[in-house]
């Protein structure tokens, strides 16, 4: 994968769902499932296969649990934030 595509993916997962909640690696996550934004970009991907890559994102780093409030739900939940530091192709 290039880093353009990578950073297109990361991206998207940054900017969150349409409705502003943010996405999930949570086994149980529909509409916020963080995998389904990979397999978006990598059809030919599995969704074993994009779950994987999100899992080895979070435990690199560059992709970060954290709670926000979601104003669709009304309460606090988790989600992936993109710690921009670690982007690939980032310069400081």
């Amino acid at each position: 994968m290039t880093d353009d595509l990578v950073n297109r993916i990361l991206t998207a997962i940054e900017v969150g769902t349409p409705d502003g909640d943010r996405y999930s690696d949570a086994a149980a996550a529909t509409t916020r499932a963080a995998w389904k934004v990979v397999q978006n970009q990598l059809p030919s991907k599995t969704k074993e296969q994009c779950r994987e890559m999100i899992i080895t994102w979070i435990r690199n780093g560059l992709l970060v649990r954290k709670v926000y409030h979601s104003a669709t739900d009304r309460k606090d939940r988790e989600g992936l934030y993109l710690d921009e530091a670690k982007r690939p192709g980032w310069v400081s």
